[in-house]
């Protein structure tokens, strides 16, 4: 009952603490036509500027989708580069480790050379014995004699 009452109360118009007086008056005929034909000039105004907004916006769009193209042109040409690249360490590696087996190689042959030339000249130096000997008469070498 007490919120019936007081709804009643809010409601009636003849409650001055409910409405207030405004002041002004009351624009005419004319006043509104011409306030009516000022607000269709700004919604035309907007919309005008919304589709310029809309051409703008299609403009930045199909240059952010060139862009993102590129970036994963770019992307793409970084990821081959970065293959040759690693393919390039990988043959400069092998390469290195060639170099350094071939390079023991060397030095393997290089001792062996050089042990054969000691023995040549060792043998060499026999055979001119061996030859002096023979031309004295005697046996080529202590081996031959005891022979």
């Amino acid at each position: 009952r007490r919120v019936a009452r007081l709804s009643a109360k809010a409601e009636t118009p003849e409650n001055a603490d409910r409405w207030r007086v405004l002041e002004g008056k009351d624009p005419g005929a004319d006043e509104l036509r011409a306030k009516l034909k000022d607000l269709k000039l700004a919604i035309e105004d907007k919309e005008d500027e919304i589709e310029e907004n809309v051409l703008m916006l299609q403009e930045l769009d199909s240059l952010v989708q060139r862009m993102t193209s590129e970036a994963a042109s770019g992307r793409a040409e970084s990821l081959e580069l970065a293959r040759t690249i690693n393919d390039l360490v990988t043959k400069i590696q092998s390469t290195g480790d060639e170099t350094k087996s071939t390079v023991s190689e060397l030095a393997l042959c290089q001792a062996t050379s050089e042990r054969l030339q000691l023995e040549a000249e060792t043998l060499k130096r026999r055979l001119a014995e061996a030859r002096e000997r023979v031309a004295r008469g005697e046996a080529p070498d202590d081996e031959a004699e005891k022979w």
